[in-house]
């Protein structure tokens, strides 16, 4: 058997512009069905109100240390999600 490297150019092309397409689908569909526009619109709008309120006033940390403050926060949702999964087994 002959090796094409243009035919396998080809499926990869194809595959890849079907995938992309067939995500695109699915992104829009969630942004609809879940209405996030509005949502997201939302938040960037209370961003820009507490960004007025704060006028350049820097954000205070518990332990001043913003990348840790974020690490905990992301440990303790991780802990959320992984008790919800347990509890919905």
């Amino acid at each position: 058997m002959k090796k094409k490297p243009e035919t396998l150019t080809q499926l990869h092309t194809t595959f890849s512009q079907k995938i992309q397409s067939r995500l695109k689908e699915d992104i829009n569909e969630l942004v609809t069905d879940l209405d996030l526009k509005n949502k997201l619109d939302f938040l960037d709008k209370l961003d820009t109100e507490q960004s007025e309120l704060s006028q350049g006033e820097t954000v205070w940390y518990e332990n001043q240390h913003p990348q840790q403050f974020c690490d905990l926060s992301l440990g303790f949702t991780v802990s959320i999600f992984n008790l919800q999964q347990e509890t919905n087994r």
